[in-house]
């Protein structure tokens, strides 16, 4: 094999063609070109052995050899046997369940609705808030959810349009923002003015307008204003809505052109100070629609595309969601259905007439439900990821053009690739108050009914391989729908003291302003996103160190939500431990939540045999595994705990989760693959313990952990690998562990922890995924499962290009584990803890990454005591980021005057991009087409193609820094900044990052 030495070059340090991270991480600055250096970070991390999340005092010993994370294999047929080198603490008794309340999770209170048994586990090891607000202050930062320019710079607050601050975000990573920031990111406001035109007050009764959303007719803006050469003009169309149904249906659009002046563009102090309205003459205004309510409508950057949801009168008289309208096909037939979610094109940008137009007989000639994107010539013709393949439901079905896709509370994202939006609504509180899914207690008084609010924010589209996902993490902090400035008591956990209660708020849609927050919105279910607006500023990307990663916010929480695993179509399972949804008959709001309760003579019953646990990998060229099934007590979470991020899945030694793998799976059975999850253990581990395993006709090939000491792979006939976790575990108490199986070619198996390499041992012949079962947990052969929390569960294929075992694979398998790799210098506080990993090195050796001496040595650095404890610029200190070397595979760096290089050979990109013959729906983004070298006439800040977390590059051309750009706007990779003076766009971007 070839060695290649990795050397890290500060000033070149760039992304790749494949969706790399745009820039080097600050971390790496200062690196000499002879030798990979150790840098600095400004926030040391965790040393990753979970010390500051154990309840008592515990360490390990010090490893007895330096081989301690080493098996002893002899070579042969047989490996050796494994001894444990460290000694390990692990739980005692009750010990690991006890917890002390604190001002989040409290002793709960008596009295409260009647609710079902359900089995109750201890407090989880991460007992993060879920509250999102309390009087008078945001709990965690958020970018308040007001429609924004194509932009992210302008925004509509409550028919004001004001500047979005976006530089007030540039110095570090929103989730690391103080939570008070969230109010100080909007300038003043300047009002719209009247936003009625003379002709709707002529034919109908106003009886309400607002202004809805902003919607850019030109991609190339902002522009220098013509007579104000400091200041960015913007040309909106701003579509209002009128009421005009008189207590029955009837909306009127209207677009109204405006001009907007912003004064200190792109700084802390962006203000608009002036909307100039165009004449009635110059607006547009649609006839009456037959509905009584058009909401969250967004508009794409190029105009063309709008979304959004309806309700209407239906024959009883109330108002419910939906409408039931005859549409236009794609083939010119019309089909009729009752939907919500739409979306509707234009020809002409921001055309609300194009958008809301009727033939003679009331068909809808360009408003239809989303599924029919896919089928939609219009929509395909212009490259729409939306549109790119049929959409597919939670559970694979694929969905057809007459299909519709329930939900509400939509937002799509500015270049119609993803749709995000609300599809559940689990109603924990009956209609009376009197029955409960858990025991609650209202901190305000007595109990009272919690009204319809949905919740569970999904995505679906190009990012998910046309699947819809339900959303891990805070985004759906819980499923209560309590309201923000109305904090609920919910009986979820015990202890050896008694049960406790989490206080929650804020799963509902109102009430946000009534917490006093500066520019809160009201309902708390709006969605918005900067998506990748804020590219140009390094130190603003997203900790969490994957390629795909946006800020998504609903009014009062934001998070990273991270769109790889989806994107990728070699990951088969991908269970984050949240519930499966299916559709429910005759809703056009909401599907059923499958979480194990349904309702029984009128109060709550909880099966968890019912429980669908969601496998939210999306491949459309694999055949993936089922939903979960559950056995034993167990359950998932209402709220945002028991996760490593999120929620997990709670299991007593005899619980279990079973997912199948169908029958095609047999056309994979040649390929390699990896298995993985995070595991909280809740027990002594004391003897021997099922992790999970594998079962199909060829056998069962299980994963057992022995006195929390030991991993054993284990196959048919008794042939084991072993390795020992002593050192590398030190703890299992009130902790997070990932443990991982890579199972290659010829036999080999390698184990991991934590993201390290422990030891390659090779079997007699390979293991393969076949069709079957994968089983989580639970008791298994004589062997009771482990006890505790699980989240992330994990199957991944082998490609083509081997991008399980290729050189990238260093940092993708550190990445399923939540961590980067870094380089740690013998001075280091992560030394200790990198050194209990010495595999790591030599697997890195092997696969041709190679340190002096002076960088230090290599490891998956994590920390699992924060929801993103590693990542870009939150790195331990003094270690040095590795992941673009080690990505990049011995390509040529990015530069911003040379072209992009070919990728197509490195086995990192492969994870995503995959050949076209083997899917004919994937984008074109997203196949390997997309990673062939630029003409060598385009030099890479002119390259069309950009990354999810670059500046974005709307239309067919680059990425551009438009209208009057400040001195000193961007620091680029280099650490310096740019321009030296003040300048006029356009002006590529990545001329200024790239250096």
């Amino acid at each position: 094999m070839v060695r290649r030495h990795l050397r890290l070059l500060a000033p070149l340090m760039m992304l790749l063609g494949c969706g790399q991270d745009a820039t080097q991480d600050p971390a790496t600055e200062g690196a000499s070109e002879g030798a990979m250096t150790a840098g600095t970070t400004g926030g040391a991390a965790s040393s990753g052995d979970g010390e500051g999340s154990d309840t008592g005092s515990s360490t390990a010993a010090e490893p007895t050899t330096s081989t301690t994370a080493t098996s002893t294999a002899t070579g042969g047929d047989v490996p050796a046997p494994v001894e444990p080198a460290c000694e390990v603490v692990t739980c005692e008794g009750d010990e690991c369940d006890a917890f002390t309340p604190n001002a989040e999770i409290v002793e709960a209170a008596g009295g409260g609705p009647e609710a079902p048994k359900v089995v109750r586990p201890p407090v989880p090891v991460l007992a993060r808030k879920v509250r999102l607000g309390e009087q008078g202050q945001y709990l965690r930062p958020v970018v308040p959810a007001f429609r924004t320019s194509a932009d992210g710079r302008v925004a509509l607050l409550r028919g004001d349009l004001v500047a979005l601050r976006l530089e007030k975000l540039k110095n570090q990573p929103l989730l690391h923002q103080a939570p008070k920031l969230s109010g100080e990111l909007f300038g003043p406001g300047l009002p719209t003015g009247d936003i009625v035109h003379p002709s709707v007050k002529q034919e109908f009764t106003v009886k309400s307008s607002s202004a809805a959303f902003l919607c850019q007719r030109k991609l190339a803006q902002p522009e220098v204003c013509p007579n104000f050469p400091a200041q960015d003009c913007y040309d909106f169309d701003l579509i209002a809505t009128v009421d005009v149904s008189a207590g029955k249906n009837g909306v009127v659009l209207e677009s109204i052109p405006v001009r907007v002046r912003v004064n200190n563009p792109k700084t802390v102090d962006a203000e608009v100070v002036a909307v100039d309205v165009a004449p009635h003459a110059e607006w547009k205004v649609t006839a009456s629609i037959p509905v009584t309510l058009m909401a969250e409508m967004v508009a794409s950057a190029d105009g063309r595309v709008v979304a959004g949801r309806v309700l209407s009168v239906q024959d009883e008289g109330e108002e419910e969601p939906g409408i039931e309208a005859e549409y236009r096909l794609n083939g010119g037939g019309t089909h009729k259905a009752k939907f919500s979610l739409f979306y509707a094109y234009a020809d002409d940008p921001c055309d609300v007439t194009q958008w809301m137009k009727r033939n003679g007989t009331g068909v809808f000639e360009s408003m239809r439900p989303v599924p029919a994107a896919a089928y939609d010539q219009r929509m395909k013709d212009r490259g729409y990821g939306l549109a790119a393949q049929p959409l597919r439901a939670m559970n694979g079905d694929v969905l057809g053009e007459k299909d519709v896709l329930a939900g509400s509370y939509p937002w799509l994202d500015r270049e119609v690739n993803n749709l995000i939006f609300s599809y559940t609504n689990p109603m924990p509180i009956d209609g009376s108050g009197e029955y409960s899914r858990y025991p609650i207690a209202r901190e305000a008084g007595a109990v009272k009914s919690v009204g319809s609010s949905p919740r569970g924010f999904s995505v679906i589209g190009s990012w998910t391989q046309g699947k819809h996902v339900l959303l891990d993490g805070i985004i759906n902090n819980e499923d209560y729908g309590f309201a923000a400035d109305d904090t609920h008591r919910v009986s979820l956990y015990s202890s050896p003291d008694g049960p406790l209660a989490v206080r929650a708020n804020a799963g509902g849609k109102n009430g946000a302003d009534q917490l006093g927050l500066k520019n809160v919105k009201n309902n708390n279910h709006h969605l918005e996103s900067l998506e990748n607006n804020l590219g140009m500023h390094l130190r603003s990307l997203p900790v969490t160190p994957r390629d795909v990663v946006w800020n998504v916010g609903r009014g009062l929480a934001s998070d990273e939500i991270v769109f790889d695993d989806f994107l990728d179509p070699h990951v088969v399972l991908f269970a984050e431990m949240t519930a499966a949804a299916t559709p429910l008959d005759g809703s056009a709001r909401n599907g059923r939540y499958q979480d194990g309760f349904s309702q029984k003579n009128g109060a709550y019953v909880h099966d968890p045999a019912a429980i669908r646990l969601q496998n939210a990998a999306a491949s459309a060229v694999y055949p993936i595994a089922s939903h979960g099934k559950l056995t034993g007590d167990g359950r998932v979470e209402p709220v945002a705990l028991g996760g490593v991020r999120g929620r997990g899945l709670w299991l007593g030694k005899n619980a279990g989760a079973r997912f199948s793998f169908p029958a095609a799976t047999a056309e994979v059975e040649p390929m390699s693959f990896y298995a993985g999850v995070f595991v909280d253990a809740r027990d002594s581990l004391a003897g021997e313990r099922h992790l999970f395993h594998f079962e199909s006709d060829a056998g069962t090939v299980a994963v057992t952990i022995e006195d929390g000491l030991l991993l054993h792979v284990r196959r048919p006939g008794g042939e084991a690998a072993s390795f020992d976790v002593s050192c590398g575990v030190a703890s299992w108490k009130r902790r997070f562990h990932h443990v991982g199986v890579l199972f290659g070619e010829a036999g080999a198996v390698t184990a991991f922890l934590d993201g390290n390499p422990l030891a390659e041992v090779r079997l007699s012949t390979a293991v393969r995924l076949a069709a079957g079962d994968f089983v989580l947990g639970g008791a298994h052969e004589g062997l009771d499962g482990v006890r505790g929390w699980y989240d992330e569960a994990r199957v991944v294929l082998q490609g083509a290009a081997g991008q399980l075992e290729g050189p990238g694979s260093v940092e993708l398998l550190c990445n399923y584990a939540r961590g980067t790799t870094v380089a740690v210098p013998a001075e280091a506080p992560l030394r200790e803890r990198a050194e209990r990993f010495p595999f790591a090195g030599v697997r890195a050796e092997r696969l041709g990454i190679q340190l002096d001496a002076a960088a230090g040595i290599v490891t998956c650095a994590v920390d699992y005591t924060d929801d993103v404890g590693v990542g870009r610029n939150r790195l331990p200190e003094l270690t040095t980021w590795l992941r673009d070397p080690i990505l990049h595979e011995g390509t040529p760096l990015l530069v911003h005057d040379q072209p992009r290089v070919d990728t197509r050979g490195v086995t990192f990109c492969r994870s995503c991009h995959v050949d076209a013959a083997e899917t004919g729906d994937r984008p074109p983004t997203l196949t390997l087409d997309a990673l062939v070298a630029a003409p060598d006439s385009v030099d890479t800040a002119s390259d069309p193609r950009t990354q999810p977390m670059q500046p974005p590059s709307p239309g067919d051309g680059p990425a551009m820094a438009r209208g009057a750009i400040p001195a000193d706007w961007v620091t680029g990779s280099d650490g310096q900044t740019r321009p030296a003076d003040a300048a006029k766009g356009p002006v590529p971007i990545l001329r200024y990052i790239l250096r």
